[in-house]
């Protein structure tokens, strides 16, 4: 009788947490969301800046950084000034009301992962990371997120 009650605890247990997982559509779903939302803020950067974002996940930090160097030290002055004016946006968060207006969306539309999300420390996050880097119009932000994930597990 303990067996059978012990195996009917760890199945409704199993049943929980399984449902708990999102399922692949719904992982779909939720990175074309978040690709549709917050690519309008990315798309505003300097193409070298996004092409170097891309090349530190694609290629490697350093063959990254080395890559961009050489095309800053032949860039033009408005060139360098409009890289520098980006990061700024980025390391301060300018762009931050969009990215907060699209996670309060986000969080309403898909309530049940709305915690995962809080961190880049989990499956949820690498799923969603590796499917927009399949996809041409999402794989900036699929390398911020990888980037990011990297930079929490240090």
């Amino acid at each position: 009788m303990k067996k059978i009650a012990l195996f009917i605890l760890v199945s409704i247990f199993s049943l929980h947490v399984f449902s708990q997982q999102p399922t692949t559509e719904k992982i779909d779903s939720l990175a074309k969301d978040l690709c549709n939302c917050i690519m309008p803020v990315l798309d505003t950067l300097h193409p070298a800046l996004k092409t170097m974002m891309t090349d530190m996940i694609e290629v490697g930090e350093d063959s990254a950084a080395k890559k961009f160097g050489l095309w800053y030290k032949m860039a033009s002055e408005k060139d360098k000034a409009t890289i520098q004016q980006h990061i700024l946006m980025l390391d301060e968060g300018e762009g931050m009301p969009v990215l907060k207006d699209c996670e309060a969306k986000l969080a309403v539309k898909y309530p049940d992962l709305a915690e995962p999300l809080q961190s880049t420390d989990n499956e949820l996050y690498k799923k969603l990371a590796d499917y927009m880097m399949k996809d041409n119009k999402c794989k900036l932000l699929g390398a911020v997120l990888k980037l990011g994930s990297k930079k929490e597990g240090d």
